[in-house]
């Protein structure tokens, strides 16, 4: 067999270290060595062509090259190989520069190690395939992110999934009357992504999945194969008018979750005020036919003949795409949790989302400031950093807090001209043009004061008849006393509920506070485990509407230059080989896969492999109690060759 060694010497860095002559010598009439070459700098542009060039010349039938990192410049050598009309899976680099010249001082110990690896080198012939992708793209999460992305990718052509927990989508913007800073209205924000969405025209499709969560995933860029689990609606979106007769029939109630527990929905129920698709869902818990008691009063009244489903269930939805964008959003600190805050059951003591349904003209009290004994209050506290910037809880600052507070002042207001306003803050925080705006008409208003609390161990809200007691200590270590009728609490930005399953779902990593790290590319070029899974928006680390809807353009337009359509996919010959004689059946490498690569045959006696989801990763190899799974790449066979090889060279 006819086999070329290059060896490389690293522009002369390395041959302080190592022989290049004597590793010639040694290697010439070697059995199945050809020739030996030295370049000085082969990775450089013009060391690629002269090798390519040279190997178009010799026509080798394996090829070894002795230099740096296979990490490094492995993918420059194959492209070089492949300009030569040569397998590139018939070239093996010998890593004589971080493993023997930058770790042996002696010179000629260094030699002998560089020999040894390069006459330990293996060739396993091996092909890539080359499959079609699919361009489709699954968008989880229909918040500000998740909309922005899918409209930018079905404008582009693709056809979307877009997968929401909820019940209708649009996000957090949907409850908020304003945003910040301009004060803009919050679902009008949203508008122009549904209706394009849900009725537009666009050159890609959008396949809208309301109340769905995505239960598994498997395969890889290019190829995934997800499993979404849709919860039933109980009413037929296709035959429903959106009449709303059925929700004045129901007669049974629960507290509003979109009101965040200030008002009551129907157990029947639009998702919000002018939610889109505008079809109502039934809550099986508040329905009474979910508690075992006979009624009928929605269905009796809809005049759409077969709208209401009581017998529907949950669906189970098999889709494919190329890619997935994870737009999840966030959620606030539970409150609850924190002593001294009245543990969510003071009265009048609201989060900012209640708060914000309060505002709101579509809320439960149509905008209006009132407490639970409907009183115009007095004096209302807005407490920042609750549970931000504290190392007994979230050490990170939530970045939108302070501005979204100073939005309250202004609508405060405008709607309580005289009302007393408290700013308690830990450190302002105003990035942005426009939010030194609001600070300064705060600033000006005689009627609005802030001062500087020292942690939240020191803040304490108790209830003292109508009036609430609010007690800190300042930065100056006094301890403040003062009434209040509405307390207003800004709790830290954290991950969602289901970040941890989604993250692990997906192979996404996560940073020390549980926000989704993004893919990409890593500073050395190399391709993350995560290729073809970006994400967008609060779901990475607290950030405002605005920037959530940037960074799901952003995160489609990647997707769009990586994922094109029509191109075909190099699958690296990497995966495993199952041998079904030596197979026991024993199910433990399907356990085991991470990409679900493996599962049991037709018969489920023995396991199979897809070799389009296989990427290499060696568990089974390692597990398998019978050794019936071979590596690709790294094959049992291979790791032995360069064994002796090496031993070999070592006896000599």
């Amino acid at each position: 067999m006819k086999t070329g060694v290059y060896l490389c010497s690293c522009n002369d860095l390395l041959s302080a270290r190592l022989n290049f002559a004597g590793i010639s010598r040694a290697l010439d009439g070697a059995p199945d060595v050809a020739y030996v070459k030295t370049f000085p700098m082969s990775c450089s542009e013009e060391g690629v062509a002269m090798i390519a060039q040279d190997l178009m010349h010799e026509h080798p039938e394996r090829i070894v090259f002795a230099g740096c990192s296979p990490r490094d410049h492995e993918q420059v050598f194959q492209k070089a190989l492949l300009a030569a009309g040569i397998n590139p899976y018939l070239m093996h680099i010998a890593n004589i520069r971080e493993q023997v010249a930058w770790v042996t001082s002696e010179r000629t110990a260094a030699t002998r190690k560089a020999l040894a690896l390069i006459r330990a080198a293996h060739h396993q012939p091996m092909e890539r395939m080359t499959v079609p992708v699919c361009a489709d793209v699954m968008v989880v999460g229909a918040g500000p992110a998740g909309l922005s992305a899918a409209f930018t990718l079905a404008q582009a052509g693709r056809n979307v999934v877009l997968v929401e927990k909820s019940a209708s989508p649009g996000g957090k913007p949907m409850m908020f009357d304003e945003i910040f800073p301009d004060r803009s209205c919050g679902p009008c924000l949203m508008q122009p992504f549904l209706d394009a969405i849900l009725f537009g025209e666009l050159p890609g499709t959008v396949e809208l999945l309301t109340m769905a969560e995505v239960r598994s995933v498997r395969g890889s860029f290019g190829n995934y194969e997800i499993t979404v689990e849709q919860s039933p609606r109980f009413v037929d979106s296709s035959r429903c008018i959106g009449c709303g007769e059925c929700v004045n029939a129901c007669p049974a109630s629960a507290p509003s979750v979109f009101n965040c527990g200030l008002g009551r929905r129907k157990a029947i129920d639009f998702a919000s005020p002018g939610a889109l698709p505008h079809v109502p869902h039934i809550e099986e818990k508040a329905c009474l036919r979910g508690k075992g008691r006979s009624c009928s009063a929605c269905r009796d009244v809809c005049p759409a003949d077969g709208a209401i489903l009581f017998d529907d269930s949950a669906k189970m939805h098999q889709r494919k795409a190329g890619a997935v964008i994870l737009a999840t959003g966030a959620s606030v600190l539970d409150h609850s949790s924190l002593p001294g805050l009245g543990q969510g059951k003071l009265p009048d003591v609201l989060t900012s989302q209640a708060f914000e349904r309060m505002l709101a003209s579509d809320g439960p009290l149509k905008g209006k400031i009132r407490t639970t004994s409907r009183r115009i209050p007095a004096r209302i506290a807005i407490v920042h950093c609750v549970g931000s910037l504290d190392e007994m809880h979230k050490p990170y600052c939530s970045t939108i807090c302070c501005r979204y507070a100073l939005k309250y002042r202004a609508m405060i207001r405008d709607r309580l001209p005289e009302v007393k306003i408290i700013h308690l803050v830990k450190e302002w925080c105003l990035p942005g043009q426009s939010a030194q705006r609001l600070y300064q008409q705060a600033v000006h208003d005689r009627n609005a004061k802030s001062y500087r609390y020292r942690s939240l161990s020191s803040l304490k809200i108790v209830s003292s008849g109508t009036v609430k007691k609010l007690s800190f200590e300042d930065a100056a270590g006094t301890v403040r006393r003062m009434p209040v009728d509405m307390v207003v609490l800004c709790p830290a930005i954290v991950p969602g509920d289901d970040a941890m399953a989604l993250a692990e779902a997906f192979s996404v990593g996560t940073d020390e506070f549980g926000f989704f790290r993004d893919g990409g590319m890593d500073a050395c070029g190399n391709e993350p485990a995560g290729r073809g899974i970006a994400t967008a928006g609060a779901c990475r680390a607290p950030v405002d509407i605005a920037t959530a809807i940037e960074q799901g353009r952003a995160a489609a337009g990647r997707l769009l230059a990586d994922l094109r359509e029509g191109a075909a996919l190099d699958v690296l010959p990497a995966g495993v080989r199952i041998d079904p004689v030596r197979c026991s059946g024993c199910m433990l490498c399907v356990r085991l896969c991470p990409a679900q690569a493996i599962e049991p045959s037709v018969n489920g006696k023995k396991t199979v492999l897809r070799e389009l989801l296989c990427t290499g990763c060696g568990i089974c190899v390692a597990a398998c109690p019978a050794g019936a799974v071979h590596g690709g790449i790294f094959s049992s066979e291979a790791l032995k060759a360069e064994m002796k090889g090496a031993l070999e060279s070592l006896e000599e």
